[in-house]
């Protein structure tokens, strides 16, 4: 009796990101489980699921309905921390007479290329865009914890301007997103994100709390003000 084939859908999405790494990027099993807290036992099963083949970027461009993310349209957020205030101009004019308790609706668009990202939770990030060309956007996603800038992840839009969620799926990483805009099937880089990590998803480690001897600095303080009291 013949074996069925593997499913692939018996693995999650982040494994393919983890097959990707190994493949492509050449990272040990060992490094993987060590860099993405995911034990080696766990990896080997879902590696089982992928043949051993060639691969290219297009093996880590990810369908976002596939994996339970929602696309949301014209939504913009802006910050006068982030922009020039001349991007704030209202797109009509408004009479100085009339009253500002009316409502005043937002510009559908800046007239400008941006793109930021925000970290959401331990794993998933925001990312919200305008881009001017009107034509169909491609989002490359990329780990840069380390310095190595690595391909974590590659997404699609058909609004120029939009956001989305992105599930990154590995907790305390380092991201960013690169913008491109397709034209004849070749990429047009447009605008990179700024990096934002993800949070934590467990405890801070021993080593890192012995950092913070509150109890010796405690002490310091209370003798610093004993000494300061008795001068007085």
């Amino acid at each position: 009796m013949s074996k069925k084939p593997k499913d692939k859908s018996n693995a999650p999405e982040i494994a393919k990101i983890l097959w990707y790494r190994h493949k492509v990027d050449k990272w040990p099993i060992k490094k993987i489980s060590e860099i993405y807290n995911i034990s080696k036992s766990t990896i080997y099963r879902w590696f089982k699921n992928f043949k051993d083949e060639d691969i290219d970027e297009s093996y880590i461009k990810f369908d976002l309905d596939s994996i339970g993310s929602d696309i949301i349209g014209d939504y913009l957020f802006m910050g006068e921390n982030i922009l020039p205030k001349e991007y704030f101009k209202s797109s009509f004019d408004v009479n100085k007479e009339e009253s500002f308790s009316k409502p005043v609706d937002l510009p559908e668009r800046y007239g400008f290329n941006y793109a930021f990202a925000l970290p959401l939770d331990p794993y998933r990030i925001f990312i919200y865009w305008e881009i001017l060309e009107n034509k169909e956007i491609m989002i490359k996603i990329f780990d840069d914890t380390e310095g190595e800038k690595l391909l974590h992840m590659i997404l699609t839009s058909k609004y120029p301007v939009s956001n989305m969620y992105v599930p990154v799926g590995v907790p305390d990483r380092l991201y960013f997103a690169d913008i491109f805009v397709l034209e004849d099937g070749k990429e047009k880089f447009i605008v990179r994100t700024n990096k934002v990590r993800t949070p934590r998803n467990s405890p801070a480690s021993s080593e890192i709390l012995s950092l913070y001897d509150w109890y010796n600095i405690d002490q310091t303080m209370f003798s610093i003000s004993s000494f300061i009291i008795n001068k007085m």
